[in-house]
């Protein structure tokens, strides 16, 4: 009974019309005869809300009488459109004729068109496989003209020469060993300045200072000679290093541990003075190719036009220590300079030394020639410049660079990964320098070597050599060849000896000179004439 009493019909709801204010104001003026237009916005007003015509769909109508008439306008305003839509065919890609109209085929004729297709595709795929099994010689019988192979070149180099046989002693040696040590001295004589070369490098050491005077000023400001021709250990084709000293502005002693010497004071004292001095050498026209290289340490390069020797201008609180060591290991090792000689010019005839090929330079290459002498002392004669040659091509051809970094004073092998876990304050200096080179080293693996600095423990000799798989390639190759060479001397010399004494042939002292075999032409033998070109520029300038 409650629920037939609670029934009604939506028909007999009426609700209450409550009016506004605008809608009172619109009567009043239909009852006056007044008719109101559409308010008009301007342009810069289009985006605000506003009565504007078609910016809005229309309101769908709300009769306040009659809540079902109200609820379906809504519903027919918001209902979608839904027609049907013929399929289309699908689109006719045949080509179109010259004239403007697709070429219509029949179905038959496109089968046939897809079948022809089809074994046209198979017989393009044969013929693909056929032509990969084909070699070259067979290729070029099929495509004559277009896989012609390139003209030879009319440029012929030349022959590798042994010149350094010339420097040979007269006496024969004794064994394969003896002669090994032998031809490395004699290498080394054939790299050495000769008088007019000494005079024409002191030539350029003294209009160097000349030119710079106007940079150095008073006499604490001097040019210093530095690097290999300070040490010994310079070569025919050394460069010629000079080195303006400057005062730390901050007026610190050079022999107090002060703030870095790499600062951005001191790099800006160095660039002005090295900036200085390459406007100087322009100015004379005495040197060519003058840069200013802004390195880690900057320095000027530069080229002696008469004679063609390499200059380079650096500037410097100190010179730096390490010369110091090199001399110190140079008198505890006498065959020292005899090993880098030869082994630096395996490395520069092969494009593998020096920075700017990615490899080790000269200070790095002589402390890794110190650090395996030292590792393997006991195991030669400190006089045995041939086993000590061997021993530091075989230290260096087994190493495990992943594992092992080098430490030269003192000498040693350091695993990197027990450096790396060890978290003692207490450490002694070389320690501290040895696990921050290897944690620096660890995920170069074994691209690159960990070769601790004698003068500074926390510096890394083997940082710029970033492509040691190739040098130690390099020297395994050249040791192999040597000791090869060598445990086979004695069979060699004597077929030698027994070809020239044969009276048959008769005794030629030039064709013997020629014929005799060098232990060293694999390592040693290349083209030399930069450097008698070198040579011969001294030999003119002094005569």
């Amino acid at each position: 009974m409650i629920r037939e009493n609670l029934k009604f019909d939506v028909k007999d709801l009426k609700l209450p019309r409550i009016k506004g204010e605008d809608e009172e104001d619109d009567e009043e003026e239909t009852k006056q005869g007044v008719v109101r237009s559409r308010p008009v916005f301007s342009n810069n007003r289009r985006f605000h809300a506003s009565p504007s015509r078609g910016r809005h769909p229309p309101t769908p109508k709300i009769n306040t009488g009659s809540l079902e008439e109200t609820l379906e306008e809504h519903r027919f305003a918001n209902r979608t459109v839904v027609r049907r839509i013929k399929v289309r065919g699908t689109p006719n890609l045949l080509p179109e004729s010259y004239g403007g109209d697709k070429v219509r085929h029949n179905g038959p004729l496109e089968q046939k068109h897809l079948i022809n297709t089809q074994r046209e595709l198979w017989k393009l795929r044969k013929l693909t496989r056929d032509l990969a099994r084909l070699n070259e010689r067979q290729m070029k019988k099929l495509y004559p003209t277009s896989l012609k192979s390139p003209p030879p070149k009319t440029e012929q180099q030349s022959p590798v020469r042994c010149d350094w046989l010339e420097y040979m002693n007269e006496q024969e040696s004794r064994d394969g060993y003896s002669r090994l040590s032998d031809e490395i001295k004699a290498f080394e004589r054939y790299m050495s300045e000769i008088q007019q070369e000494k005079e024409v490098v002191r030539r350029v050491i003294g209009e160097m200072e000349e030119i710079l005077k106007p940079v150095a000023g008073d006499s604490n400001r001097q040019p210093m000679l530095v690097g290999s021709r300070y040490t010994g250990m310079e070569t025919r084709n050394s460069n010629v290093d000079l080195m303006i000293p400057i005062e730390d502005p901050d007026g610190l002693r050079t022999g107090v541990r002060g703030p870095s010497v790499t600062r951005p004071k001191i790099t800006a004292m160095q660039m002005d003075i090295l900036v200085r001095s390459a406007r100087l050498l322009r100015a004379t026209g005495t040197f060519s190719n003058v840069t200013v290289k802004k390195e880690h340490v900057p320095f000027v390069s530069a080229v002696h036009s008469a004679t063609g020797r390499n200059a380079r201008i650096c500037c410097g609180l100190k010179p730096h220590s390490s010369m110091e060591y090199v001399l110190s290991y140079k008198a505890e090792f006498p065959t020292l300079r005899s090993l880098y000689v030869a082994l630096r010019m395996v490395l520069e005839a092969r494009g593998m030394f020096g920075v700017e090929n990615r490899t080790v330079d000269a200070y790095g290459l002589t402390m890794m020639i110190v650090a395996a002498l030292k590792l393997g002392e006991g195991k030669f004669d400190r006089l045995d410049l041939a086993k000590q040659f061997l021993h530091t091509l075989r230290f260096y051809k087994d190493l495990d660079l992943i594992r092992y970094g080098i430490s030269v004073e003192p000498p040693a092998l350091f695993r990197k990964r027990a450096h790396a876990r060890v978290h003692n304050t207490e450490q002694l200096p070389h320690v501290r320098g040895q696990k921050s080179i290897a944690k620096r080293s660890i995920t170069r693996g074994d691209k690159m070597l960990c070769l601790q600095d004698p003068a500074d423990f926390m510096n890394d000799l083997g940082m710029s050599s970033f492509d040691m798989p190739r040098l130690r390639d390099i020297f395994g190759k050249v040791h192999d060849d040597i000791l090869g060479k060598v445990e086979a001397w004695d069979g060699e010399a004597q077929a030698g000896k027994e070809l020239v004494s044969d009276p048959n042939v008769g005794f030629n002292a030039e064709f013997a000179e020629s014929e005799r075999p060098s232990l060293l032409k694999y390592a040693l033998g290349s083209n030399y004439d930069h450097l008698e070109v070198l040579r011969d520029k001294a030999i003119c300038e002094c005569s």
